[in-house]
């Protein structure tokens, strides 16, 4: 079973140019990014970008710096710009990935941590999508294939196709869990027995 981040991508933003190549302490923004999220228990960690001549600094950027992350892959989407759930599905297919972690690439200031808690929980849970959107900036979401498979087949709005998991959110029967909604602190033996479990929860 193959657990995979897709960090979506773009140096085209019009609110701050660049904003991927800003430069906190020794790295940039796309690295602080890259170096989280290969710090988790992922098994792989994917750029994914698409093929406008605009992100091709994403590109260079990758070319110059991969050998650093043994994780890290790159993919570029042949197709719609904006059809960001399109790219995550054929990503995810292309590297036959059982669970798909969504990061987006602006988010320098997240966690390894929050990111394999969300993994395990998601786990724990047994559910086919689980977010953490209580702090922003540190936004994780983790669905299985089937999840985001039932998205890229069923979703037909535009924001729905933009936004990835709009779709599963609002319209999927498929369980869902809030990372937000599990208690994680230790008051009860309960309490110990579910935090255990969510520790030592791996990958089935």
């Amino acid at each position: 079973m193959t657990t995979g981040i897709i960090i979506q991508c773009h140096d085209k933003s019009t609110r701050l140019p660049h904003k991927l190549f800003k430069v906190l302490g020794d790295m940039n923004v796309i690295e602080h990014v890259v170096a989280t999220c290969c710090m988790s228990i992922a098994d792989i960690v994917i750029i994914a970008t698409s093929t406008s001549v605009e992100n091709d600094t994403i590109v260079k950027w990758y070319e110059e710096n991969s050998y650093k992350y043994r994780k890290l892959k790159l993919y570029r989407f042949f197709g719609e710009d904006n059809n960001v759930l399109a790219r995550y599905y054929n990503c995810a297919k292309e590297y036959k990935l059982d669970n798909i972690i969504r990061i987006t690439s602006d988010c320098m200031m997240h966690s390894n941590h929050i990111i394999n808690l969300s993994v395990k929980t998601f786990f724990y849970t047994r559910c086919d999508y689980l977010s953490f959107f209580a702090i922003d900036g540190m936004d994780t979401e983790v669905m299985s294939f089937k999840a985001l498979e039932e998205a890229y087949n069923n979703a037909t709005e535009d924001y729905e196709k933009e936004h990835v998991t709009v779709w599963i959110r609002e319209k999927s029967s498929l369980k869902k869990q809030k990372l937000e909604e599990v208690k994680l602190s230790l008051d009860t033996q309960e309490d110990y027995t579910r935090i255990k479990e969510i520790y030592e929860c791996q990958a089935k």
